[in-house]
């Protein structure tokens, strides 16, 4: 579950490069790729309870930015994201601005929102026994420096936010290249191979 990172938007074949392809591949599994170009957290905490109808063994779930938001669309299982600086039309615009003005400036009031989704995606991750990893595209420390959130979620968050980890291995548009999505693939895999996962419940924040 993610947004384009995941979708391996700028890629000339994401169905054989990406991220979550060669994780699958490394460990002879089946890929499940549910992302969305342009999610928010929202929407992909929403794929990842989707997906469970696959059966997976281990959801990976790419964690967008903070300050995107999804509202749904016209259509059956269609969603719009929208950002503080949204322009694409009149409607989303004002959406946006109403949404984001309060606070725009305030990123641990966005943080909070997610971290209370997350929370309860984890618990249920975890109630249905499937192994959960955390891949943040940026704000990472907003997580891990977090009090409220157990050691056990902690420990299921990637070392290093992607943004870092493709620092040098980027397309003209800031996504990842072929090498950026075999870094990631890298750090999913020792997260998978290293981490001990436990299935017990969380302590209420």
């Amino acid at each position: 579950a993610g947004d384009s990172f995941t979708y391996g938007d700028e890629l000339i074949e994401p169905e054989k490069n990406r991220f979550s392809k060669l994780v699958c591949d490394h460990f002879n599994a089946v890929e499940i790729n549910r992302s969305r170009k342009s999610a928010g957290n929202d929407e992909i905490f929403l794929q990842c309870i989707e997906g469970l109808i696959e059966k997976p063994d281990i959801c990976v779930i790419q964690l967008s930015d903070l300050v995107r938001i999804t509202i749904a669309g016209k259509e059956i299982s269609s969603f719009k994201t929208l950002k503080p600086r949204s322009e694409n039309k009149d409607l989303e615009t004002k959406i946006a601005k109403y949404l984001f003005q309060p606070s725009v400036n305030n990123m641990s009031a966005w943080y909070r929102l997610t971290k209370y989704k997350l929370v309860l995606v984890d618990d249920f991750l975890r109630s249905n026994n499937i192994k959960m990893v955390y891949c943040p595209r940026r704000d990472l420390d907003f997580y891990l420096n977090d009090d409220g959130l157990s050691l056990d979620i902690k420990r299921n968050f990637l070392d290093t936010e992607i943004r870092k980890i493709i620092l040098n291995n980027k397309m003209p548009g800031g996504h990842p290249n072929e090498i950026g999505h075999e870094l990631i693939a890298k750090e999913i895999i020792k997260k998978i191979s290293v981490q001990r996962f436990s299935i017990n419940f969380y302590q209420p924040i």
